[in-house]
């Protein structure tokens, strides 16, 4: 698993477990900008961020 595949699966953790800021949670996984952050997340799940935490959401 790289990098990259890792740091957004502890995103989509802190999204479902947290109800963290999204531009906190973009920091802690490593991004350096919100854009970056949702783009890559979009790309690789089909969904934004926030639509993932709406969806998936524990709390």
């Amino acid at each position: 698993m790289g990098l990259l595949i890792l740091r957004l699966e502890h995103a989509k953790y802190i999204l479902k477990h947290t109800t963290l800021p999204i531009s906190q949670i973009v920091l802690a996984s490593g991004f350096i900008d919100n854009s970056a952050f949702s783009s890559t997340f979009k790309k690789n799940y089909g969904m934004t961020p926030s639509h993932y935490r709406q969806e998936n959401q524990l709390i």
